[in-house]
């Protein structure tokens, strides 16, 4: 009886160890973990659901969680990558946390990993079109991509850049309706023409 009682009490203070690992370690048995306790150590949140991910460039993967204020509806964005295997934890480094996207609609392009991916607070806007400019304010793309129900859209493989260029960015933002009509403008059109909000 003597032996099974320290083989109960060895296995219960392995189990409160690593329970302790975790909770100091930062360390999270799912992605969503992890960007839910970043955004309380941040003081938001939490996401009232996660919109998508996509791999960085370093191998980390980037969370995007959707987070509400008075004001309308706003990004979390929360770098994470694997721990021991199995167990995932926040990449160390700067992390882009509460993105705010109060315009009617709000693109974010990621250069370099080429990704284009926003908010339209216009639950009527079904589809987004964009223009990407290099800093030479030459066009070096253009994408339209369809929004979900939460008016979150995210595409890959935009060109951010030519050779002669080093960033991209959304420059002319378009968001339409189902019948295609636009009910959105912002930023310098193909034709030089230039749309406030």
């Amino acid at each position: 009886m003597k032996r099974r009682k320290q083989v109960v009490l060895y296995l219960l203070m392995a189990v409160l160890f690593f329970g302790t690992y975790l909770w100091f370690g930062g360390r999270y048995l799912t992605k969503e973990g992890v960007l839910h306790a970043c955004e309380a150590g941040l003081r938001y949140g939490p996401s009232e659901v996660v919109l998508g991910e996509y791999e960085r460039q370093d191998g980390s993967i980037m969370m995007i969680g959707l987070v509400e204020d008075a004001d309308g509806k706003n990004l979390s964005m929360v770098p994470v990558t694997r721990s021991m295997g199995f167990l995932w934890k926040m990449k160390s480094g700067s992390i882009p946390g509460w993105t705010q996207c109060h315009d009617t609609v709000t693109a974010i392009m990621i250069d370099p990993e080429g990704i284009l991916l926003g908010l339209s607070q216009d639950p009527e806007i079904t589809e987004v079109y964009c223009l990407i400019r290099d800093q030479n304010d030459v066009i070096v793309d253009e994408v339209t991509v369809q929004t979900d129900s939460y008016g979150f859209f995210m595409t890959e493989d935009v060109k951010s850049r030519t050779e002669d260029s080093y960033i991209g960015y959304a420059d002319y933002v378009e968001g339409r309706n189902a019948a295609g009509e636009v009910l959105y403008r912002w930023g310098k059109d193909a034709q030089g023409n230039i749309f406030p909000d």
